[in-house]
């Protein structure tokens, strides 16, 4: 902008006549030249939107955008009878991405779908984006795993920020099974102390584990188990995934940055009625199910397990449940793909529905969000209240 206004003044204060015009011509054209080259080099070394902020289009319409929302700030403040006057109050009636710290999951999925390369959850003290390229198209909303993100009018009133316990923790075990690498650590320490003392996790709870240290990004795991301060996950091989593919390189010994346990996908600690439970899980879904069936079979109440996979291979930690039949649990596979004996045939939706389910039962969901709301329209219809789920 600043080479824009010298040419400018040079042809205005120094040629005239044609000369003049054909002098305003070369501005544009140097003017492009320049900001082309540097958008270029800029582009490919540090980040592709780089002409962007040489353009001055782009620099124009900054302002054009700042002093609309001062001149609809102070129209509000008029009618309310406030005057708001020309400061950062005035832009009161824009609408802003917040972010919900609470649930945030740390996953940057809104920062890889941003069209303007912005990372959403860079949020102030608001806890609402302030960049002035955002243009509000909701996609990092629409795409957000864990619901965190929303567009509302702007605030400036200052938000608590959530901040989850974080601790460090070793790979002491790895195990293959198929497309799925289940890994237990060892919780070591934490930032604020001793964290094998501190590290309480119930069944059905989640960990997020850090995946990319600048920038940070995690991904969250359902817990398959809880033993003192050591935690078992279970991760699927997801094909070119940023996090999948780091993890089932890890060796033993390797140390991870955990936060958490995070989630309300758990039992009650004391049910005196001795309330039905319903675990359905689907694929990987069906990893938070397993400590579910113990905790509750241990509580003395009828647990059903209703787990789904499109082959008999694939239905993870079968062994487990079956194992868990001794104590009382009622374990039904079913597999989509393929008959085999002692499976039940179809989807888990298709047996869902012909189940008799008490209307007093506590029922448990996880999997794929199709899955989830099948589910939920089946048991809506059946009158079950008392329904948990988690998708992924």
């Amino acid at each position: 902008m600043g080479l824009f206004m010298f040419r400018t003044y040079k042809v205005f204060f120094v040629n005239d006549g044609l000369t003049a015009w054909l002098a305003w011509g070369f501005v544009f054209a140097t003017l492009c030249a320049v900001t082309t080259v540097i958008g270029f080099v800029f582009g490919v070394l540090y980040s592709p939107r780089s002409w962007c902020t040489f353009c001055p289009m782009g620099t124009m319409e900054t302002l054009l955008y700042m002093l609309g929302g001062w001149r609809r700030g102070l129209k509000q403040g008029l009618k309310q009878g406030l005057k708001q006057g020309m400061g950062k109050k005035a832009m009161l009636t824009d609408k802003r991405v917040t972010l919900d710290t609470s649930t945030c999951m740390k996953c940057a999925k809104c920062g890889r779908v941003c069209p303007m390369q912005l990372s959403p959850r860079a949020v102030g003290e608001s806890s609402q984006l302030e960049h002035k390229d955002c243009i509000r198209c909701g996609l990092c909303v629409e795409h957000c795993p864990a619901k965190a993100l929303r567009i509302q009018t702007r605030s400036d009133e200052p938000v608590e920020k959530t901040v989850f316990p974080r601790h460090t923790a070793e790979l002491v075990s790895a195990k293959t099974m198929k497309d799925v690498k289940e890994l237990t650590f060892k919780v070591r320490k934490s930032k604020k102390g001793d964290a094998e003392e501190g590290f309480a996790a119930k069944a059905g709870q989640f960990i997020l584990l850090r995946v990319n240290q600048r920038p940070e990004i995690f991904r969250a795991y359902s817990l398959v188990d809880v033993r003192d301060s050591r935690i078992t996950i279970a991760v699927k091989l997801v094909e070119d995934g940023l996090a999948t593919g780091r993890i089932w390189r890890m060796k033993e010994g390797d140390k991870v940055v955990i936060e958490g346990p995070l989630g309300e996908f758990t039992l009650k600690s004391v049910d005196r009625n001795k309330t039905p439970v319903y675990l359905i899980g689907s694929g990987i879904g069906i990893t938070p199910m397993l400590g579910l069936a113990e905790e509750a079979a241990g509580q003395g109440r009828k647990v059903t397990v209703l787990h789904g996979a499109k082959k008999k291979d694939e239905l993870h930690y079968e062994d487990s449940f079956r194992a868990l039949e001794t104590s009382g649990v009622r374990y039904l596979p079913t597999i989509s793909r393929e008959e085999a004996e002692g499976y039940l045939k179809g989807r888990v939706t298709d047996h869902l529905d012909s189940m008799d389910i008490d209307k007093d039962a506590e029922v448990f969901i996880c999997g794929m969000p199709a899955l989830v709301d099948d589910c939920r329209k089946i048991l809506a219809g059946k009158g079950i209240k008392k329904v948990h789920a988690e998708s992924f």
